[in-house]
């Protein structure tokens, strides 16, 4: 079995619909293990801005994140 070295991360990013540039900007979370692949996740839909990152080990709840 094959174990991932590097640790997950919680990347936090302000975000705007690319099909609707002129709505509200809205906060996304995302689970990965860094912020180019994070990006990589949600690019597709939304216009990014880096907010910030917390880091994902157990001591906090990632029930929240949205699942992109």
């Amino acid at each position: 079995m094959k174990t991932n070295s590097q640790p997950t991360k919680v990347y936090l990013f302000a975000s705007v619909l690319r099909s609707d540039m002129k709505s509200r900007p809205f906060m996304q979370r995302v689970k990965a293990t860094s912020e180019k692949e994070a990006r990589r996740q949600l690019a597709s839909n939304y216009v990014l801005s880096f907010a910030g990152v917390i880091p994902g080990d157990r001591r906090y709840d990632n029930s929240f994140l949205s699942q992109a």
